[in-house]
């Protein structure tokens, strides 16, 4: 039985028309005396092979190829850079910034009086700036709540981000549908794109 891509220490892939390396191998077929690797003909890269189509050796041989080194290139830049394995990854903000960058996730509070709005204030993290931040997602608690992915009310709540400074900003939320106090936490993650 063939081992798993992922069984030994290093990887087993489908290898097709490569060399051990990974790299192109071009050979001209001895039986036919064509190039064993090609690129299908017009409109099949765009639409597939039709229903009655049976593609050639040279176009079978060009997607496992594709495939393979597709593979190799996903081991070699995503799951082999990094200390951390995929499968190991639990959320935690270190493990995620050894694995694809810099992130990190910022949190603020205050207190809402609704029907109304309020505002809290964020600080960027050291190395963190305006320039250089961008928000994958921002969350929000309310009243204790678990933290959803704003704006979770909908059409109720709405929000707004204004800069302040380099590294401060606030997040303008305003709340027209309900009425009372109620404590609001906002939580945001971060990633450095510069």
């Amino acid at each position: 039985m063939a081992n798993d891509i992922f069984d030994g220490e290093i990887p087993v892939y489908p290898d097709i028309a490569v060399n051990p390396d990974g790299s192109n191998n071009d050979i001209t077929d001895p039986t036919s005396g064509q190039p064993n690797v090609s690129t299908p003909a017009s409109p099949i890269p765009l639409d597939g092979w039709p229903g009655n189509g049976i593609p050639i050796f040279s176009d079978f041989n060009r997607l496992f190829r594709m495939i393979t080194q597709w593979i190799r290139w996903l081991y070699d830049h995503l799951i082999n850079t990094t200390d951390v394995a995929v499968s190991t990854l639990q959320g935690d903000v270190s493990d995620l910034e050894t694995f694809v960058g810099t992130f990190a996730s910022i949190t603020g509070s205050g207190s809402l009086s609704a029907p109304g709005n309020c505002t809290i204030n964020m600080t960027l993290p050291s190395g963190f700036t305006w320039d250089n931040t961008y928000i994958i997602s921002t969350m929000v608690g309310f009243d204790g709540t678990v933290y959803k992915q704003c704006p979770y009310f909908l059409t109720t709540v709405s929000y707004v981000i204004v800069q302040l400074t380099s590294t401060t900003f606030i997040v303008y939320i305003k709340d027209e549908d309900h009425s009372g106090t109620f404590a609001i936490s906002v939580k945001m993650l971060i990633k450095k794109i510069a």
